[in-house]
């Protein structure tokens, strides 16, 4: 198995800035905290956690990614306190940011330095229906 931090999801490690817009049926809401991913269990996971305010509400997210997929995307499973849970998958290809799941996936794009990160969140509506959620911008600390 080869261990996660020789892996182009190592260009994730570090802490984030994260701000952005959250998409609701009754308008937007400023999204605004930190993510943080770090290696654990022998290099073969990333922790993943996410401590954000959108709007007025705190809301905070763990996630494990890994291990690693070559030539594939790789699974990520996240927690939430409200005791929601799931998995997704992600890949980072040609600084590309991709992750899918349940009804979500994200499109994103990472700077060739490695210290930006753009991108959007889409929930499906109905079958084949997608529709922007959040529209996100991490910047390593």
């Amino acid at each position: 198995m080869k261990t996660i931090g020789a892996t182009p999801l190592s260009s994730l490690l570090g802490i984030w800035n994260t701000i952005g817009t959250v998409y609701t049926n009754t308008g937007e809401l400023i999204l605004h905290g930190t993510d943080s991913y770090e290696i654990v269990l022998d290099g073969n996971f990333i922790l993943h956690r996410a401590h954000v305010m959108i709007g007025d509400e705190k809301s905070e997210t763990i996630e494990i990614i890994g291990p690693y997929i070559v030539n594939g995307s790789t699974p990520m499973q996240y927690f939430n306190p409200k005791g929601e849970s799931g998995k997704m998958r992600c890949e980072i290809a040609d600084n590309v940011f991709t992750i899918s799941g349940d009804g979500l996936k994200f499109n994103g794009l990472l700077s060739d330095d490695h210290c930006n990160i753009t991108g959007k969140w889409y929930m499906e509506k109905e079958e084949g229906a997608w529709t922007e959620y959040i529209d996100l911008k991490l910047v390593r600390q």
